[in-house]
């Protein structure tokens, strides 16, 4: 026990107590509390009270205890029997009860003073030793308590420390990492270091680095080099990925509702049936990018680049394409209810079977457009451009508007 708080009293944690006036003024507070607590304990007395004809007896019995000559305290016993009206050996029976019960002791007085008296003169030599102990467990017990609490102080103080380590770790896991393709410590390291609140940004890992199905949501990877990275089933709900290089990725199923990705390249991605329900793609490129069947209802794509891209089957409702580019893009059966394709590049884009009900293409480029099947009831084309007179009234007489109605029909 004597070593091992030793060993405690050298540890940095203790030293770090020792010049903290504060605390070390605490710890010492603390101390005499516990301390004072041992020496003087509070007398243990029964939970529930004597009753009032047992009270004389029991007060007459501890004075009858605290006679050390064994010839007085007999004559006092006689003399209390008759004078409590009881025979000497129900008196006896009554003092050997209360004489088995080694837990009662003569109250302690509450002065110093008094104490230091109590203990030599009040009490016999089997009582003293008893409370001697009963104070050196109490103090057995402070030191521990006092060692527990040294010990959570320590690990408290330590916690940066371990976390600091913990993050450089999981850092040389991915940078050892650094040219394996597949590497599930490295999938853990990712993780863990965004549990921890560490940015990603800027990451850089190999083309073709697998971290399929890996959790990175709400993660900063803001300008990360993640070209061809295998993020099949990934969950990047919410992530930072503004400006990150995902050319060639494959994000196939990926979760990336919510997330920013302004100015991010996803030039030849694959992001079929991916998730990007109020994505932020403005800006993007995404230029021969397979979107089939994505989900992109609320996402912003104004001004992101989609030329050449696959769109078909995909849920484009209530989505912002303004001055997108979409030339020569494959729009087949896409979703486009309530879409804003205002000032759109459409030019040779394949809208066949598309759903347009309701959107807004004014003053979209639509040369070579092909609107074959489309359903473009109540869509306005106010200042759209690219097209013929015979082409005008074809779209005209299946519900398009020419222009901007009183009530525009993208209101609700």
């Amino acid at each position: 026990m004597i070593k091992s708080l030793k060993n405690i009293f050298k540890t940095t944690a203790v030293q770090r107590i020792q010049n903290n006036k504060l605390l070390k003024g605490v710890i010492i507070l603390l101390l005499v509390l516990i301390t004072s607590a041992a020496l003087f304990p509070s007398p243990q007395r029964a939970n529930n009270p004597l009753p009032a004809e047992l009270q004389e007896i029991d007060k007459s019995i501890k004075e009858a205890r605290n006679k050390t000559d064994p010839f007085v305290r007999e004559r006092f016993i006689q003399q209390e029997a008759r004078k409590l009206k009881l025979t000497s050996d129900e008196y006896k029976k009554l003092y050997a009860l209360r004489k088995q019960e080694s837990e009662l002791l003569p109250d302690a007085p509450d002065s110093w003073v008094e104490k230091v008296k109590w203990f030599y003169l009040d009490l016999s030599r089997g009582q003293r030793f008893k409370v001697i102990g009963i104070w050196g467990m109490r103090i057995i017990q402070g030191f521990s308590s006092l060692a527990i609490l040294l010990g959570v102080g320590r690990f408290l103080l330590e916690t940066p420390r371990r976390e600091k380590e913990a993050k450089y770790q999981a850092w040389q896991v991915i940078h050892t990492a650094h040219g394996q393709k597949v590497s599930g410590a490295r999938i853990a390291a990712l993780e863990d270091l965004q549990e921890q609140g560490e940015s990603l940004a800027g990451l850089t890992l190999e083309e073709g680095a697998n971290l399929k199905s890996i959790n990175l949501r709400d993660a900063d990877l803001g300008g990360a080099d993640l070209r061809g990275a295998d993020l099949r089933g990934a969950d990047l709900r919410g992530a930072d990925l503004i400006d990150t290089d995902l050319s060639v990725a494959k994000l196939r199923g990926a979760n990336l509702s919510n997330a920013k990705l302004m100015y991010t390249k996803l030039i030849d991605a694959d992001l079929s049936v991916a998730n990007l329900i109020d994505a932020d793609l403005s800006v993007a490129q995404l230029s021969r990018a397979q979107l089939v069947s994505a989900d992109l209802r609320g996402a912003n794509l104004s001004f992101a680049n989609f030329s050449d891209a696959n769109l078909s089957n995909s849920n484009l409702r209530g989505a912002n394409l303004s001055f997108a580019n979409f030339s020569d893009a494959n729009l087949s059966f896409a979703q486009l209810i309530r879409a804003n394709l205002r000032g759109t590049d459409l030019r040779g884009a394949d809208l066949k079977g598309a759903n347009l009900i309701r959107a807004n293409l004014s003053g979209a480029n639509l040369r070579g457009t092909n609107f074959d099947k489309a359903d473009i009831c109540k869509a306005i084309f106010d200042g759209a451009i690219g097209f013929t007179e015979d082409q005008q009234q074809d779209l005209e007489q299946r519900g398009a508007f020419f222009k901007m109605p009183i009530e525009p029909p993208l209101s609700s």
